[in-house]
């Protein structure tokens, strides 16, 4: 697993899973927010901001664990006045 906070390609990032046509898109409501993640291939991303930061964690497998959820919950949390979702 990988966490990318800031990275200078998020938006290339997003937009390449967004495009692709063998990537699975499923729309998570964590906490009354939406987190988009995209599966392709054995592996997944999930795409969210928070405060003034762009998140992409990556991981191995096709599903959305409870590890997971737990890790883009904490983050909305910590954060939860200063979330906002991406365009």
């Amino acid at each position: 697993m990988s966490i990318i906070i800031n990275s200078t390609n998020w938006t290339n990032d997003l937009n390449k899973s967004m495009d692709s046509d063998s990537a699975v898109m499923t729309v998570l409501d964590i906490n009354g927010h939406e987190v988009e993640i995209f599966s392709d291939n054995e592996s997944s991303k999930a795409f969210f901001k928070v405060k003034n930061s762009t998140i992409t964690i990556n991981w191995s497998g096709d599903n959305v664990n409870g590890d997971i959820k737990a890790l883009i919950t904490s983050f909305l949390i910590k954060n939860r006045k200063y979330y906002k979702i991406y365009n």
